[in-house]
């Protein structure tokens, strides 16, 4: 028993030598959270660029075989031009929709993705000056019509139809910091004409399962022929017996199975992985060779991960390609410094890279005010600040941009310094309103935010402006009666305009009225106050109708 205690003692004293040199080793060789989620995003990366590179490759060889079954099996050509005329009827019916549309409508939450029914944005110098960004960028050798139309939606996305639309959502343009970075996504866009992706899609869809088969076909031929030369060369050197027979029919067999699995694949291309890959390539040169500066598209890669990292609603626009981002930011930044670095270096050299532009900076403060205010009706906090103390920043004479980052920042505040930046705002915007008066709701916030003070003069100062605002209100409601929708719906844009080109308090006289009026509807609309309690030329004690010629109101300048 002592003489197996004495041997225990040595053991033990090696064991906790070998412990105490192998604990540092093994310490040191022990991975941070940060290493590992370094190697796994490297990891990641290479997968990406693997798949890339296997996809273009499978894409470029099924459209080779589907052109060359379009251009010799008649067939397979009548039936891809069917099944495109009839893309193209329905995308024609989408861009009728859309040119036609008051009004932006979500119709269904599908999966992840929103289905909105669009609407164009009612602002005609937006509009063209997207529209003359992107003809700009058009290839000379291109012989297809182009045009680029804003939607107004402050979801961020982009589409094209294959008739040659480019659409571009507000609030897409609105993550833009300059021209360059506007520039490339049209550029992007308009590859997917220019390359033919609709049709493309179509035809490869098409010839996808005839390839295949194909595949099938080529793969059972080669492997009947491979397979009984093995067998026969087997059963040759082994002898005639029936048994090397047997081994060279099954080495036979497996060899051909094997032969024909090497030397046949079937492909199964991801279209819009493929060509969103095409698109990017297109679009990093081409915004190059119109001499924008394309240092700036990973940088717009970068604001859209980090839009759709704090509110995730940012991503449904793009879903597909929302989980890509990174990874197109990567390739852009790889491109830049190798493909396109010489031509990129001698642009910069003889200074014709260009970021931006005038006409950029004075349309994003219309652009990113007017989406601040629809995506703060969305809930969309985040990009409803940002957007409107951009659009402050860019104009700071801008009534409507203070007012609405006043409701924002005031619905939002979590802290004195953010309540007090929204009371500011709300007194600049109200002061700058002083001329036309177009928002009374100023009034009614200033007066809300003064009920808060206990203190008399607070109080006082809520009072009148309570007044200021039934008052304001009040002369609005006349105001719209008379002028009985008669004005452009995007008068407060036109308005912007007049401030503009130096006429920031003309008002459009009152339109010559002929009205029928049922004495019944004017009593009951002035009950709810919708309209002045004397009207001229009706008498509200009869049940009759009268036609009233209206005098023509002018407002002095």
């Amino acid at each position: 028993m002592i003489h197996q205690n004495r041997l225990r003692v040595p053991i033990l004293v090696s064991l906790c030598l070998c412990i105490v040199a192998w604990a540092p080793q093994a310490w040191a060789g022990k991975k941070t959270k940060e290493e590992k989620r370094q190697e796994q995003e490297e990891e990641r990366s290479k997968k990406e660029g693997k798949k890339r590179v296997e996809q273009a490759k499978q894409y470029a060889t099924l459209m080779e075989f589907a052109e060359d079954l379009y251009a010799t099996d008649p067939d397979f050509r009548d039936q891809v031009d069917e099944a495109y005329r009839e893309l193209q009827r329905r995308h024609t019916r989408e861009a009728f929709r859309i040119n036609t549309s008051r009004y932006s409508e979500i119709v269904a939450l599908e999966g992840d993705e929103l289905n909105i029914r669009r609407a164009l944005y009612d602002n005609p110098r937006i509009q063209d000056y997207v529209n003359r960004v992107g003809q700009r960028l058009v290839p000379a050798d291109s012989e297809k019509l182009f045009a680029f139309k804003v939607t107004k939606d402050p979801v961020p996305y982009a589409y094209t139809l294959s008739t040659g639309t480019v659409y571009i959502s507000t609030g897409l343009i609105s993550l833009t910091d300059n021209e360059a970075q506007l520039a490339y996504i049209l550029s992007h866009e308009l590859a997917h004409v220019y390359k033919d992706h609709w049709k493309t899609k179509v035809m490869g869809a098409e010839a996808q399962d005839e390839y295949n088969k194909k595949q099938v076909k080529k793969r059972a031929l080669w492997g009947g022929i491979i397979g009984a030369g093995l067998g026969a060369a087997i059963g040759g050197a082994a002898g005639r017996s029936a048994q090397a027979a047997a081994t060279g029919a099954m080495v036979g067999g497996m060899g051909g199975l094997l032969v024909g699995v090497v030397t046949s694949r079937k492909l199964g291309v991801d279209w819009e992985y493929a060509q969103e890959n095409e698109a990017d390539e297109f679009g990093l040169k081409n915004t190059l060779d119109k001499n924008y500066d394309i240092q700036e598209v990973p940088k717009f890669y970068l604001a859209l991960k980090q839009s759709s990292a704090v509110d995730q609603r940012v991503g449904l626009g793009f879903i597909a390609q929302s989980k890509r981002v990174k990874d197109r930011m990567e390739y852009a930044n790889k491109e830049i410094q190798g493909t396109l670095q010489a031509d990129y270096q001698a642009k910069l050299k003889a200074g014709q890279l260009v970021g931006t532009s005038p006409d950029y900076q004075l349309m994003m403060a219309e652009l990113k005010r007017d989406n601040g205010v629809i995506a703060f009706a969305y809930d969309m906090f985040g990009m409803a600040r940002q957007n409107l103390r951009q659009a402050v920043n860019l104009r700071s004479d801008d009534a409507r941009a203070r007012f609405y980052y006043a409701k924002v920042m005031k619905l939002t505040a979590r802290n004195d310094v953010e309540k007090t930046l929204a009371r500011g705002e709300l007194l600049t915007a109200i002061k700058l309103d002083e001329d036309r008066h177009a928002i009374p709701e100023a009034e009614l916030q200033r007066a809300v935010m003064l009920m808060d003070n206990p203190d008399s003069s607070s109080q006082a100062e809520a009072t009148q402006a309570l007044k200021n605002y039934i008052v304001s209100y009040q002369e609005s409601q006349v105001q719209g009666w008379k002028y009985s929708s008669s004005l452009p719906p995007n008068m407060d844009i036109l308005d912007d305009y007049l401030r503009l080109l130096g006429e920031p308090k003309w008002k459009p006289p009152f339109p010559e009225l002929y009205r029928v009026l049922a004495p019944d509807v004017v009593a009951a609309r002035t009950t709810l106050g919708l309209v002045p309690a004397s009207v001229p030329g009706t008498s509200q004690g009869t049940a009759s109708t009268s036609v009233v010629p209206a005098k023509a109101e002018s407002q002095p300048k």
